[in-house]
């Protein structure tokens, strides 16, 4: 019996909620869903790629991600796309004086 291997998806886009903040070595090139775990994907500057989840990095099978890429119709889409700015909506509270509560 053999194993299937999990599929390895690529999109070019949506990677900064998997980020707290911008790596130090490498370029984002979007999103990675292998198997069950989803992150962005980090081309390093060495030429590997990995899989970034917050602060934890997991490399990733070079043959395997460049043909993700292909298969998403390349890394043309992503310099396509532009992320829009966040929303953020602040709602402001009533506030009761505890005098007033009977």
């Amino acid at each position: 019996m053999q194993l299937s291997r999990p599929k390895l998806v690529f999109l070019p886009f949506g990677a900064e909620r998997f980020l707290p903040r911008q790596p130090k070595e490498g370029t984002v090139l979007g999103v990675v869903q292998h198997g069950m775990l989803t992150g962005a994907l980090l081309k390093k500057d060495d030429g590997s790629y990995a899989q970034v989840n917050g602060d934890i990095t997991q490399p990733l099978n070079t043959s395997r991600v460049e043909h993700a890429i292909r298969a998403a119709g390349g890394l043309k889409r992503a310099r396509e796309r532009v992320a829009t700015p966040a929303i953020v909506v602040m709602k402001r509270r009533r506030k009761i004086d505890p005098a007033l509560r009977g």
